[in-house]
């Protein structure tokens, strides 16, 4: 499927951060270094990265709630730096989790939001309510308001200035698996019939396999792996094949395919492989025509996690690392 034209991209975005600490001058934090991001246009692009990988600050500039060292930010062809509010005008956002006043209730609470950058009529108060399944409760207290409604009140909120893009940080956070396939399901009819393009920030890398079609995992301040996700699966995704004379099917599906087979010994032999753009059904249909009795053929389930923690460090054991030496 081609792809439609950028609607958010980031070009070499670079974030220093300078700290000071008494009696020893002062140090230079590199939270994001020369970045580049590309979303297109009906994108559900996820943004995957340990904690300290640099996500947040990504998207604060993104929304020019803090200023690059270097690079830029680009929304619709607009770059952020020759006009924010203009760049912004058609972005929804929340970042971490939405604030909301508590004691008043979820309608007044969106009338405070819109009147923050104009205002809107009534009936689009009560269409954005509508939208994300809140209007029973719209007259209730946020107080009561469960975490899951909250942050659908966020999203109703992100829908108040006609969007064409929004970007969420962490929308399912604290949710449980009721609330977060509440809040999938809404994104993804969100994207699906309102033509919105998503960007959102996620630890959950089974709901990025589930919700996305575009993601990038980012580390240290660098996007590491970006692409498609049907792609980046063709390419990184193992299988599993059980079948006869598993050494001599190895090396047919080397010289056949260019593949690596590795055998697995144990109660059950097996492949085990990286597909490398090779489709599974191509591999049984090689192996069956070759004469190579296939008993189990079965996809890596975790593919996306899998590359995830072989590519990426954690926070917290980085500063384990330092504790120890």
């Amino acid at each position: 499927m081609p792809l439609s034209e950028p609607l958010l991209e980031t070009r070499g975005l670079t974030k220093v951060f300078r700290r000071r600490f008494f009696g020893s001058g002062s140090k230079h934090l590199v939270a994001v270094d020369n970045l580049e991001l590309t979303v297109y246009r009906g994108d559900v692009f996820g943004f995957l990265g340990p904690n300290g990988a640099g996500k947040s600050t990504t998207i604060r500039m993104a929304l020019g709630l803090i200023h690059p060292t270097q690079g830029s930010v680009h929304i619709a062809g607009r770059d952020l730096a020759d006009g924010t509010r203009a760049a912004l005008a058609k972005v929804g956002a929340f970042v971490e989790r939405p604030a909301f006043y508590p004691y008043l209730t979820g309608r007044k609470n969106l009338e405070i939001f819109a009147g923050l950058s104009g205002g809107v009529s009534v009936r689009e108060l009560d269409e954005a309510l509508d939208r994300v399944g809140l209007s029973k409760r719209a007259d209730d207290k946020v107080a009561v308001y469960s975490h899951g409604m909250k942050q659908r009140l966020g999203i109703a909120a992100c829908l108040l200035p006609r969007p064409e893009l929004m970007i969420l940080d962490e929308p399912t956070d604290g949710l449980d698996p009721h609330g977060i396939r509440e809040v999938r399901e809404l994104l993804l009819s969100l994207a699906r019939d309102d033509g919105l393009t998503v960007f959102l920030s996620s630890h959950f890398l089974g709901e990025v396999e589930n919700l996305c079609n575009r993601a990038a995992i980012m580390d240290h301040g660098q996007t590491i792996l970006q692409g498609a996700l049907d792609e980046l699966e063709r390419e990184h995704r193992r299988l599993r094949v059980e079948t006869g004379r598993p050494a001599e099917a190895a090396e047919f599906l080397r010289g056949k395919l260019g593949l690596e087979p590795r055998l697995v010994d144990g109660q059950r032999p097996a492949l085990y492989f990286a597909l490398k753009g090779a489709r599974a059904e191509d591999v049984n249909a090689l192996l069956v025509q070759a004469g190579f009795a296939v008993r189990a053929l079965t996809p890596e389930p975790a593919w996306l996690e899998r590359i995830f923690l072989e590519r990426t460090t954690s926070k917290e054991s980085n500063v384990a690392r330092k504790a120890e030496a």
